[in-house]
């Protein structure tokens, strides 16, 4: 094969670009659906605390909630005066180290969790 057989045309690209910006923006809707669910759920001061994880998180996404949590219990109980969160962490290391992936899970009341996906 000629290397003019893997040249894509301008159009292909901008096809292609067009579905990844309209999956990103379903996915960002889904994302914003689930948080406002969350906020129904818990205290203000609670959600406040999430949102703050979800900074602290780099690039997030893939919000959902599940009925159990995954990963390693990750003691925070000193952070917060008034109430900790219990969240778990299932994190991995790119190939150099010096990234990092997985999911947090926040406990939201018995048995049910607010999970995204993150990397840094």
């Amino acid at each position: 094969m000629e290397d003019e057989d893997f040249i894509m045309e301008e159009p292909e690209w901008d096809k292609i670009n067009a579905e990844i910006h309209a999956e990103e923006q379903e996915q960002e809707r889904k994302d914003k659906a689930i948080l406002e669910q969350v906020k129904q759920q818990v205290s203000p001061t609670i959600y406040q605390q999430i949102q703050s994880e979800i900074e602290e998180s780099g690039y997030t996404h893939d919000y959902r909630i599940v009925d159990a949590p995954k990963g390693d219990f990750q003691d925070r109980s000193n952070e917060y005066d008034d109430y900790f969160l219990n969240m778990w962490v299932d994190q991995y290391s790119g190939y150099f180290g010096d990234d990092f992936h997985g999911t947090v899970d926040i406990e939201l009341s018995e048995g049910k969790y607010l999970r995204w996906s993150f990397s840094m």
